[in-house]
C-alpha cells in the first residue's frame, strides 16, 4: 500500500515554488547544488531529469573520515617542508580504508606517522561500516518531525 508520508531511502525531487525552480546538481562535474529554474508543466520535458533527483537518508558520520583526510594532507604539506627530506611518505596506493603506505622507515617521528595513520584508516574504515549499518537499519523507516536526515544526489552518491 502507497504511503503519504516520507520515509528513508525514498527519492525524491525537491521544489522552490517562490521563483519555481527544483534544486539540482551535476554531481561530478560540479559538486554543489544549485537552482534550476524549471516551469512545473515543462518537468517532463526535461533532458536532465536526474540532477534534480535526490535520495532520503538518515545523518551519518564522517568525523574519523575528515580526520583521515587531514592527517593526510598535512603529512604531504609537512613531508615536503621538514627536515625528513623528500620522499619520506611518497604515496598512499588504495583507497582510505585499506591503502598501503610506502616509506622509509628511519625516525620514530615516522614511525609515529605511520602508526597514526594505520589508526586514522581503521577508525574511517569502521565509520564506515557504522553509515552502512546505520542506513540499512533505518530503511523505509518513517521520517518524522526532528529526525536528523541528508539528502544524497543520486547520479553522483554525493551528499
Amino acid at each position: 500500500m502507497e504511503s503519504n508520508f516520507l520515509r528513508f531511502g525514498d527519492f525524491i525531487i525537491v521544489q522552490q515554488e517562490y521563483v519555481g525552480g527544483y534544486v539540482a546538481a551535476q554531481g561530478f562535474t560540479m559538486p554543489r547544488c544549485f537552482l534550476q529554474k524549471q516551469p512545473d508543466e515543462s518537468l517532463k520535458y526535461m533532458t536532465n531529469f536526474r540532477n534534480l533527483v535526490f535520495e532520503i537518508q538518515p545523518r551519518l558520520t564522517y568525523d574519523a573520515y575528515k580526520d583521515l583526510k587531514k592527517f593526510e594532507k598535512l603529512r604531504g604539506t609537512s613531508s615536503r617542508k621538514n627536515s625528513m627530506g623528500k620522499g619520506a611518505y611518497s604515496s598512499i596506493n588504495g583507497d582510505a580504508t585499506g591503502g598501503k603506505l610506502k616509506k622509509k622507515m628511519s625516525t620514530t617521528g615516522e614511525r609515529e606517522m605511520l602508526t597514526r595513520l594505520k589508526l586514522l584508516q581503521q577508525r574511517a574504515q569502521s565509520e564506515a561500516e557504522l553509515n552502512q549499518r546505520m542506513r540499512a537499519a533505518k530503511a523505509g523507516d518513517y521520517v518524522t518531525y526532528g529526525s536528523e536526515l541528508q539528502l544524497m544526489h543520486v547520479d553522483s552518491n554525493s551528499y
